[in-house]
């Protein structure tokens, strides 16, 4: 069910323009997300922002999106392929940005934490 609300969201802002088709043309719109966790926000609830290197398709965020998701504390992972960021909202009571970019790079993208914040 998440894969049909994820393909509906993508089909709505690629009708909308807000995004544009990939290099690749895999149709994934430029952008993935996923909302791993349905849980309420985290009371340690932070954002970590990475830029990404060598994220070029749907695929590599469906990959990068999965493996995060697995991560204890991981509440909510976007991944834009226009900018080469991942945005990825997480529990600071159970994890950090340095695991979170560890598992990234164990995919074989490499990555760097540029900007880490209290979530809203």
């Amino acid at each position: 069910m998440l894969r049909t609300l994820r393909s509906i969201a993508l089909a709505l802002a690629l009708a909308l323009g807000i995004l544009t088709a990939c290099p690749c043309q895999c149709g994934s719109g430029g952008a993935a997300s996923a909302n791993p966790g349905e849980s309420e926000p985290a009371p340690k609830a932070r954002t970590a922002t990475f830029a990404v290197k060598q994220v070029s398709c749907h695929g590599c965020a469906e990959k990068i999106t999965k493996q995060l998701a697995t991560i204890a504390g991981v509440d909510q992972v976007a991944v834009d392929l226009k900018a080469a960021r991942v945005k990825v909202a997480f529990d600071a009571g159970k994890t950090d940005a340095e695991t979170i970019r560890t598992a990234i790079e164990k995919l074989g993208f490499p990555a760097r934490l540029v900007e880490e914040t209290p979530a809203h």
